[in-house]
């Protein structure tokens, strides 16, 4: 569950004019578990809640989106999302569809390392998640307080 240098630094400004601005009410879907994607979004403001569904079908937190980060890159393979996106409050996104993004690659190549480097990032998390189930409460709690202080460098809860 942790934010990571090479997204939150990373300037998006020169590249959010190649996206389609979206306004998105705190509390809505943006995709689905199970979904086909065909792009991927970049939060600009506000917060996302990255879950998945267990196979008793419970909801299990993976991860929270802060602004400065991307998300759903995972299917721009066009296969369907493994997680669901909800917004937590009202967020602006940018909406870069797989065609766009084969041009935004073109013309900044720089971007291929910070998409690899994101899913790469996006597979540890769900290995982290999975290994999480193998803990005890408290190693599991302890480990999420962790995630929260690298998150956000706060170490008061």
């Amino acid at each position: 569950m942790m934010a990571t240098i090479f997204e939150t630094e990373y300037n998006w400004e020169p590249y959010l004019k190649y996206g389609t601005r979206q306004f998105v009410k705190r509390k809505t879907v943006i995709y689905n578990q199970g979904s086909i994607g065909d792009g991927f979004y970049y939060l600009h403001k506000g917060l996302v809640r990255i879950v998945t569904s267990t196979v008793k079908g419970r909801k299990r937190i993976l991860n929270i989106v802060v602004p400065g980060q991307i998300l759903g890159i995972q299917s721009l393979d066009q296969y369907a999302h493994f997680t669901t996106a909800v917004t937590v409050k009202d967020c602006v996104l940018y909406y870069f569809p797989r065609d766009q993004f084969k041009d935004l690659i073109m013309i900044y190549p720089d971007l291929r390392n910070l998409f690899a480097q994101t899913i790469i990032h996006k597979m540890r998390i769900l290995l982290e998640g999975i290994k999480l189930n193998t803990l005890s409460s408290e190693q599991q709690i302890a480990i999420l307080l962790l995630n929260i202080y690298d998150d956000f460098k706060n170490y008061k809860v």
